[in-house]
């Protein structure tokens, strides 16, 4: 059991995750929150609960007019953001079968657009996590969240930066809580050092789940941070800018890919 949501969280999901249920809606934790859930080794914190619910606009709109009688509160301007009765802070993004299909979501009163790319993983491959005793949620795994966060940063890479700083934190803790880090697959992948197997790790799962379509957004994304070579970097000077250049090779390793 994970002990990562205050009471007042889970009376909150509780109470939203009963009225889903009534439209027939999955509800998937994603998020800073979800990697906290799984990855209790993970140095991040967050006050605040990203939820997916599988639900196209006209159901959506429905599903807040019933939150609101609820004692929802909806931020101003920020259509997304919303305030639970016991105080909660919940962002919660509809992402039902058409939405999907069309990669985003483009809000009613806004017109702002977000994007949905790679979020059929999300109620895919969810796995239910208990929060308290014989409560539970479901939660996009780590593998999944760490691909949404890839394609948000690709797409924005300065609205999105701390994203980044998310995906550095899995490179150097993911499994570390398992044997896995000594496993046959990793010395096998004959990588640099062992302090890199969290990365080949996070990468060789991803692998067994990313589509064509999630790979071009990888190759988008070592495109923007894989060097050829480390000859630029300073041993000292540059010290986590190596390491990182490294983890990157340790990701690609897993993933089977072979980035320029």
């Amino acid at each position: 059991m994970t002990q990562v949501l205050s009471l007042q969280q889970i009376e909150d999901l509780l109470d939203l995750t009963a009225v889903a249920r009534d439209f027939g809606a999955e509800i998937v934790m994603i998020g800073a929150m979800a990697l906290i859930s799984l990855q209790s080794s993970l140095d991040t914190y967050t006050s605040d609960v990203d939820l997916v619910v599988a639900l196209d606009l006209s159901d959506f709109a429905m599903l807040i007019h019933r939150m609101t009688h609820k004692g929802w509160i909806q931020e101003p301007k920020r259509e997304h953001r919303w305030r639970g009765p016991r105080g909660s802070i919940i962002d919660l993004v509809p992402a039902g079968p058409q939405l999907r299909a069309a990669k985003q979501v483009v809000w009613p009163d806004s017109d702002f657009v977000m994007s949905l790319a790679c979020f059929d993983h999300v109620f895919a491959h969810a796995v239910a996590v208990e929060f308290a005793r014989g409560v539970k949620f479901a939660v996009a795994p780590v593998p999944v969240v760490a691909m949404l966060k890839i394609a948000a940063h690709v797409e924005d890479p300065h609205r999105r930066a701390k994203d980044l700083g998310h995906l550095k934190s899995l490179f150097r803790v993911y499994a570390s809580e398992t044997d896995r880090i000594f496993g046959d697959d990793v010395f096998a992948a004959d990588l640099e050092d062992i302090e890199f197997a969290n990365s080949f790790l996070l990468g060789s799962d991803l692998r067994t789940i990313a589509t064509a379509a999630d790979h071009a957004i990888l190759d988008q994304f070592f495109a923007m941070y894989l060097e050829d070579g480390l000859e630029k970097l300073d041993p000292i000077d540059d010290l986590d800018a190596r390491r990182f250049q490294r983890q990157l090779r340790a990701f690609a390793k897993g993933l089977g890919s072979s980035p320029a």
